[in-house]
């Protein structure tokens, strides 16, 4: 079934039009192989399947790469309404291109993207997983390992390192490593931080909010810092649900119960119905 979708889909790339869709790559399927082929029905189910259930793919609509990724522009992707595993395709389809077009910038040829970018993830562990099922995981690799000689940088944040693919995690030149207490995060970051030496993963337990210790290639001995408050909203901030717990109890006090604003039917003015 693999081999069948992999010579359909490199006969569309060779095709002079760079336009094409879901029904264009049916089409190549049924022309290379035969329509009785019970893989071909097959993969042409899974296919529509996967495009219709959601609004990823769109035949008609295209972001141009260059109005992502723009000299002194930040371009923030929120996924956080998308399930995991549409996250990771993104993430894979969308840097599989950004380093196509580095790789034919250096090499002279033409490209959309003729100026070095760097990737921020967070929550890093959702696209490199250590567990290793992630589409994401190889680009990412290639990049932390090959990009910095095409002018592509990228970076994880995480709170779980632990749950980070060593092969990635090895490759971040600079590390900013804030308050980390469980011992299977430091074992993560002493087993693949070069940099990180037994004083520095002594002090990660006891940092406070808002330091942190910065070690690696950008730094010629590991030092501690002091991160300034944000001056943009806040947009992640823990609930503080134990006030939250007190108002809503406070709130439930003053209502009045069910017996209290129940009617019981005829009676005197309180509400009292008489047993005579």
């Amino acid at each position: 079934m693999q081999d069948r979708l992999s010579t359909a889909w490199r006969a569309m790339q060779n095709r002079e039009s760079r336009t094409w869709g879901i029904d264009d790559l049916v089409v190549e399927m049924e022309n290379e192989f035969s329509t009785d082929d019970a893989s071909v029905g097959a993969l042409e189910w899974r296919l529509r399947r996967s495009i219709q259930r959601n609004d990823l793919f769109d035949p008609a609509e295209n972001v141009p790469l260059d109005e992502i990724v723009d000299p002194g522009q930040c371009t923030v992707l929120q996924m956080d309404t998308l399930d995991r595993r549409d996250q990771q395709l993104i993430t894979t389809v969308l840097l599989r291109r950004l380093y196509r077009e580095r790789l034919d910038d250096v090499r002279g040829r033409d490209s959309d993207i003729e100026h070095p970018i760097f990737a921020l993830f967070e929550e890093g562990h959702r696209f490199a997983p250590a567990s290793g099922e992630a589409p994401s995981l190889g680009i990412m690799r290639t990049i932390t390992s090959e990009g910095r000689k095409f002018g592509f940088g990228l970076g994880i944040i995480s709170q779980r390192p632990s749950k980070i693919d060593q092969d990635v995690l090895s490759q971040c030149g600079t590390q900013i490593s804030m308050q980390i207490k469980n011992p299977n995060d430091q074992d993560a970051i002493k087993n693949s931080v070069e940099a990180a030496g037994e004083d520095v993963l002594r002090e990660l337990p006891g940092l406070t909010p808002g330091q942190a210790v910065v070690s690696g290639d950008a730094m010629n001995a590991p030092a501690l810092i002091q991160v300034r408050e944000r001056i943009t909203e806040h947009g992640a901030e823990s609930r503080d649900v134990v006030q939250e717990w007190a108002d809503a109890y406070d709130q439930r006090q003053r209502e009045p119960t069910q017996s209290e604003s129940a009617d019981f039917g005829e009676g005197d003015s309180t509400g009292v119905q008489s047993l005579d």
